[in-house]
């Protein structure tokens, strides 16, 4: 019997040797990645959320994250007590060169569709700071600050800007990514909102 035992034991080693091998391997691959290419493993990070998007079905169909943020001039807005309306979430940053070219699409949409709430989310910026961009770019509708970014965190957003439309029970019903139009826009209100859903 320990003669049996001993030839399972050679038989298997090989096995055990070449999985710790493949561990190390991959161990040392990210850690060279990490630290001699940044901004590679930043942009598998931002790859990874978006599989999440993927694999999540990019949360449509889902209860968006219920959330309190205020405007830069102390107004308050929560999610959940926006039910029984169809919303709007923009999440974007005064840095933003696509956010900036976006802001007559986001005007047109409030004037096109006055019965949608439109709030844009300005994400891991100080109070101060979005409020002197609202003085060289001025709003017709409310700016929200996401200063710490807490509740992209919680909508997974990893570019701007991004769109989300939630219907009247607070269930996201299309997410954009990147600049968009006034085709793809009415596209998706036009289907969900006319009816009032």
């Amino acid at each position: 019997m320990k003669k049996r035992s001993s030839k399972r034991e050679k038989k298997q080693s090989p096995w055990k040797f070449w999985t710790v091998a493949t561990f190390g391997f991959l161990l040392i691959g990210v850690f060279l990645i990490r630290f001699s290419f940044p901004s590679v493993y930043e942009t598998g990070k931002d790859a990874a959320r978006e599989l999440v998007y993927i694999l999540r079905k990019v949360g449509i169909g889902r209860e968006a994250p219920d959330f309190l943020l205020e405007t830069v001039y102390g107004e308050p807005f929560q999610l959940s007590e926006l039910r029984g309306k169809i919303v709007v979430l923009v999440f974007s940053t005064t840095w933003c060169p696509d956010c900036r070219a976006q802001l007559p699409l986001l005007e047109w949409l409030i004037a096109e569709y006055p019965h949608i709430v439109l709030l844009d989310i300005d994400t891991g910026e100080s109070i101060e700071t979005v409020a002197g961009f609202l003085q060289i770019f001025p709003t017709s509708y409310p700016v929200l600050v996401d200063e710490n970014g807490a509740v992209a965190e919680r909508f997974l957003v990893s570019s701007y800007p991004t769109l989300f439309l939630i219907d009247s029970n607070g269930i996201i019903r299309a997410h954009l990514l990147g600049e968009t139009t006034q085709a793809e826009l009415s596209k998706i209100l036009d289907k969900r909102s006319r009816g009032g859903r």
